[in-house]
């Protein structure tokens, strides 16, 4: 065997990858027209694995196939467990649904009455994603360039910089070029330990709740009203990355060069992340 040869084979062993494929996650809008959902991708192995790293996918109560009116609010609290043998850092991919559609205030606000357009019809996203915030887990908001309320995306954020450091998520990239979904990856800035502690074998939810947003349902088009927040989760064992000063609190550099390595080994570059 060849040097060359050797030293695939040493990588291959040791970037072990997985893919957590999601829950395809089927959320039925209550319209008027017929209700239907899209299945434009297979939702039964939750979990696609290479190698021994091992993780599962947890939205708290959330329930597959649930149905969601205009306006109503819904737990949803992605969360990933370690269930291997090895350490691990992982990342998720949210996918939210869009729809040329014109955006209703959802209650009284000066000078606009609840019911009444916020804005022209325009390409927007359908769901709010919510995070609560508390002391021990504080939120942010994905950054936006007006006020038109077209995206609300809260999520729990980590701290990587600070004394008082803490573990939650970081916003790596976002992708709003796509026809039906916008992209948004997040790494989390702490590792995974194995084992059966799920205060270190376990994340924190990236978010807690999602809200359908008020529109004129008559916009939507196809065959029904039916759409899916798509959640994916990724995981790569920690050793031997080839990466200098990984700590134990990861900042945005670190774990976009850990995120590149998944890309480039498992990762489908199709949505442009």
């Amino acid at each position: 065997m060849t040097n060359e040869q050797k030293i695939r084979m040493r990588k291959k062993s040791l970037i072990l990858i997985i893919v957590g494929v999601a829950t395809a996650l089927m959320i039925f809008i209550v319209l008027e027209m017929t209700q239907a959902y899209l299945t434009d991708r297979d939702a039964v192995p939750n979990v696609i694995t290479v190698g021994s790293v091992r993780l599962e996918i947890s939205e708290g109560n959330f329930t597959d196939h649930s149905v969601i009116a205009e306006g109503q609010k819904m737990e949803k609290a992605p969360q990933i467990i370690n269930t291997g043998h090895n350490d691990e850092y992982v990342f998720f991919q949210i996918a939210v649904p869009k729809g040329n559609v014109t955006l209703l205030y959802e209650s009284n606000v000066q000078d606009h009455n609840e019911g009444t357009p916020v804005g022209e019809q325009s390409v927007s996203e359908l769901f709010k994603l919510l995070a609560s915030a508390t002391e021990e887990r504080p939120t942010s908001d994905v950054s936006i360039d007006d006020n038109t309320q077209k995206i609300v995306f809260q999520y729990h954020n980590g701290d990587s910089t600070s004394d008082s450091k803490r573990a939650g998520w970081i916003l790596l990239n976002s992708n709003d070029t796509g026809d039906d979904y916008n992209y948004y990856v997040f790494g989390y800035n702490k590792k995974l330990i194995a084992g059966n502690d799920t205060a270190t074998n376990t994340t924190i939810p990236l978010f807690d709740e999602i809200q359908l947003k008020s529109f004129i349902e008559e916009e939507m088009t196809g065959d029904g009203a039916g759409v899916k927040v798509d959640v994916t989760a990724y995981g790569i064992q920690t050793d031997e990355l080839g990466i200098d000063g990984l700590g134990d609190y990861l900042d945005e550099t670190k774990l976009n060069a850990i995120w590149k390595i998944l890309v480039g080994k498992q990762v489908n570059d199709d949505n442009g992340t």
